[in-house]
């Protein structure tokens, strides 16, 4: 039963989930019992899984269920819901078409002159809060709703890495403290009972400073992989085995970086209804390819909203391309991160399908 299937998987039991969902114990079990599910109680359901895979929080913030207020219970109902109803948004149309800097100890997402600011909320999570422009056009959260939605989106992933990166700090951390009492010892002289209970709590300390490195994590700090080396090198020098393969294997892989990111974004003039019509992943090999031969003129970190005048309305139709470079990508004549009119250049039939081919 896949009611049953999402409370294992978010680790509910079925008084837990009455209580999440602010409906009796007894009602949950007629679900589970074969009753259907009201629609409002399976979003949120599907919503909290989808986070949860994500590392992203879903549980409401612990005064919430305390109190069991049930305006507060529903409020957080809505806001998982809308959250990943966002993010499913933003994914079907191949991911954000403008990428946002963001700063999570801030509390704010950038792109150029725009901003989002949002809370962040006692269980881990985040809520948008404010929007701003700082170029002179007024905010609109209507005709930006798109751009909103990408900054959600960015804020999210920016949520995802450092969450994933905690979490799997704290696997390590726990794994060395409970196998602290066992280590290894140089020299022919064995150690005695103070000896072996100093070099365990040594072993405990290092245990704490990975757990401190998890919890900068979560808050968004600046972490990296050699932070924890350097606690794993003092760790080997106490005599403590490497943490298991597979906690390091998770580890490493939450500090892997995506690859600096490049698209081409066919775009039409700022007078239609929609300024892109097309978002296509690439690469910078192929990017310097397309690029070849043709001048680069920078617009800036974000395209015009609709019906601002803008470098692009003297160009008709969609066949403009435009390219976007993010930070760290290395494309001839891109001297900074933004986006790059490519003079000359009309998406042909064939173009367009060349590159379909590199998405």
């Amino acid at each position: 039963m896949e009611l049953l299937e999402h409370f294992q998987a978010l680790r509910l039991n079925q008084a837990e989930a009455a209580q999440l969902l602010g409906v009796s114990a007894r009602t949950v079990r007629r679900w589970c019992d074969g009753e259907e599910v009201p629609g409002p109680a399976e979003a949120a359901l599907r919503a909290w899984r989808k986070l949860s895979e994500r590392h992203l929080a879903w549980r409401p913030d612990s005064v919430s269920l305390i109190e069991n207020h049930p305006e507060r219970i529903a409020a957080h109902l809505e806001h998982a819901v809308g959250l990943q109803s966002v993010l499913e948004r933003v994914e079907a149309r191949n991911g954000p078409r403008l990428f946002w800097d963001v700063n999570i100890p801030e509390s704010t997402a950038t792109l150029g002159q725009a901003q989002v600011s949002f809370y962040k909320l006692q269980n881990g999570g985040f809520s948008v809060s404010v929007y701003t422009r700082r170029d002179g056009v007024r905010p609109d959260v209507r005709r930006d709703c798109t751009l909103i939605e990408d900054a959600t989106f960015c804020i999210a992933r920016e949520f995802e890495k450092h969450a994933r990166r905690a979490d799997a700090l704290s696997a390590i951390a726990r794994d060395v403290r409970s196998k602290s009492h066992i280590f290894g010892h140089a020299g022919s002289k064995l150690l005695d009972a103070r000896e072996r209970e100093e070099r365990q709590h040594l072993i405990a300390s290092y245990a704490d400073q990975i757990d401190d490195l998890a919890a900068a994590a979560r808050e968004g700090q600046p972490t990296n992989y050699h932070d924890f080396t350097a606690i794993r090198t003092e760790l080997t020098k106490a005599g403590f085995s490497p943490p298991e393969k597979a906690l390091e294997s998770e580890l490493a892989k939450a500090y892997v970086e995506r690859k600096a990111r490049v698209r081409l974004l066919l775009v039409r003039s700022a007078g239609e209804e929609t300024v892109v019509t097309k978002a296509i992943e690439s690469d910078e090999a192929h990017a310097n390819q397309i690029v070849s031969g043709h001048k680069l003129e920078y617009l800036g970190t974000r395209l015009p909203s609709l019906g601002e005048s803008s470098r692009l309305q003297s160009f008709k139709g969609p066949d403009t391309v435009v390219l976007e470079v993010s930070r760290g990508a290395n494309v001839a004549n891109a001297q900074e991160p933004g986006l790059y009119l490519i003079r000359g250049l009309a998406p042909s039939s064939a173009i367009s399908d060349e590159f379909d081919g590199a998405a």
